[in-house]
Parts: structure tokens; C-alpha cells; sequence
């Protein structure tokens, strides 16, 4: 089940990254900041298939987990500041890097989703895992529960546990490739990509919930 996961990640990206390398955007404070973030996402996204790559992988199972938030929001945002941010919003935020994002992850899902015309994919997400995903990024009970069993302090988590993180990212990181190279103009290849997001996704949600 997780070798199978990471072997789907590991071949995925072999095809969606060389894409990226040669994609080309333009040379504005918009697309710099957005191909930013989706790099971050990407780094996110591989560290938690690293993580879990190695031998007992429930021993990482909780890092491995508090990336997933910051994974989902790179990707978030970097889709609001490419598709619904003014040029004064994008401004702001690269002036005001220590204050918080305004709007908030809530309202930029619903921003997202209504411009690309998503259905309320991005929201839904939102809705659904991240709660779980705040749990894993601040040491929340998902976190204390997978570390404690009734013998002692020892991983608990499960292999069903670690693939579905490992999908989830792989889900990521193929919707971040999906957005680069919509901004390249890349729409054949961005197709592509979201066509295979949708179905790693929902082998993906499980130990999000």
C-alpha cells in the first residue's frame, strides 16, 4: 500500500516536473510570487514522501503531518495571488510579509473556486481536512494519538495512515504543477495534470479526516 503510493509520486513527478523546468511565466511580481509559493508546495509535498520513505515510518508519521498544512495553504494562496489578487493586493502582502494573510484560507478557497470554476473543490477541502491539518501542525490529539497505545509511547499510526498522506501530497504537488503551467500556458499539459490530481485524491483523504 505505501511502497505502491511513493512509487506512484515518484513516477508522476518524473513527467510533471520535467514540464515545469521548461515552462516559462512572466516577469511580474504576480507570477514571481506564485511560482514561489508552488515551488514551496512542491518541497513540502516531496519531504513528506521522503519521510515516509524511510524505515519505520511511523516514527515520522507526525512531521510528516504537519506538513500538510503548510502544503495546502502554499497551494491556496499561490492560486489566489495568481487568479483573484489585485496588483495592490499582491503589493501588500510582499510588503507586509508578518502580518497575517487577508483574506483569510476560508475565503480564499471560496475566491479560488469561483474563478476557476471548481465547484467548491478548494472550499470543500478546507471544510473537510483542515481541521485534521491544524491538529498535525500543532501537536493537536491526532498527533498525541498516534504517539501514545495503551502499553506506552510508541507510533501507532498505521500503513493506510502513511500512503494516504503520501497521496495527499502527491495530490498537491500535481495540482501545483497543474497551476504552473496554467500561467505558462501550458493548457494540454495542465489538463493533464488535474485529470490525474482528481484521481490520486481520492485514494488521499483518509488519515485527514
Amino acid at each position: 500500500m505505501l511502497a505502491e503510493a511513493i512509487a506512484a509520486f515518484v513516477k508522476d513527478e518524473g513527467w510533471t516536473h520535467a514540464l515545469v523546468d521548461g515552462a516559462e511565466f512572466k516577469a511580474n511580481d504576480k507570477h514571481r510570487f506564485a511560482a514561489g509559493l508552488i515551488a514551496q508546495v512542491h518541497e513540502h509535498a516531496v519531504s513528506i514522501r521522503l519521510l515516509l520513505e524511510l524505515q519505520n515510518p511511523g516514527r515520522r508519521f507526525g512531521s510528516a503531518g504537519a506538513l500538510v498544512r503548510p502544503t495546502f495553504e502554499g497551494l491556496v494562496r499561490a492560486l489566489w495571488i495568481l487568479d483573484c489578487a489585485t496588483d495592490e493586493q499582491v503589493a501588500e502582502r510582499m510588503e507586509n510579509d508578518e502580518d497575517a494573510w487577508n483574506p483569510g484560507l476560508k475565503a480564499m478557497c471560496k475566491a479560488v473556486d469561483k474563478v476557476l470554476g471548481s465547484k467548491g473543490f478548494y472550499e470543500k477541502l478546507w471544510a473537510d481536512k483542515y481541521p485534521a491539518m491544524c491538529s498535525y501542525a500543532h501537536g493537536g490529539m491526532r498527533v498525541v494519538g498516534k504517539n501514545v497505545s495503551a502499553e506506552g509511547v510508541e507510533p501507532t499510526s498505521s500503513e493506510e495512515d502513511w500512503s494516504e498522506l503520501v497521496s495527499f501530497a502527491h495530490a498537491m504537488d500535481l495540482l501545483g504543477t497543474h497551476a504552473a503551467l496554467t500561467f505558462s500556458d501550458r493548457s494540454a499539459e495542465a489538463a493533464r495534470c488535474l485529470e490525474r490530481a482528481e484521481t490520486v485524491l481520492t485514494t488521499a483523504t483518509g488519515a485527514l479526516a
